[in-house]
């Protein structure tokens, strides 16, 4: 099933509820993820419902891959981790 949503009424999705919705939006939904496992399942399931076309796959990919890498190496905090994800998100728009 196709999310739906919230769209302009020029037909276009409107990207700033999508993303800044107090209640629904993605950035509300990743700050109230608790652990870093969490968030980082969490990204997953965006980036693939926000790329899910083949036009997109390799624009996903990207973004997966710097989420990916986001969680290894070195140990940075849960807060910190998740201002990362929000810069990385302002270049999804």
């Amino acid at each position: 099933m196709t999310p739906k949503w919230p769209i302009l009424p020029n037909g276009v999705v409107d990207w700033q509820k999508v993303y800044q919705h107090p209640e629904t939006g993605l950035k509300t939904n990743v700050e109230r993820v608790g652990t870093q496992g969490k968030i980082k399942g969490c990204m997953h399931v965006i980036v693939d419902a926000l790329f899910s076309r083949d036009s997109g796959a390799g624009v996903g990919r990207s973004f997966l891959a710097s989420i990916n890498e986001l969680f290894t190496g070195k140990r940075t905090t849960l807060v910190a981790k998740k201002a990362k994800i929000n810069a990385v998100k302002q270049h999804c728009v």
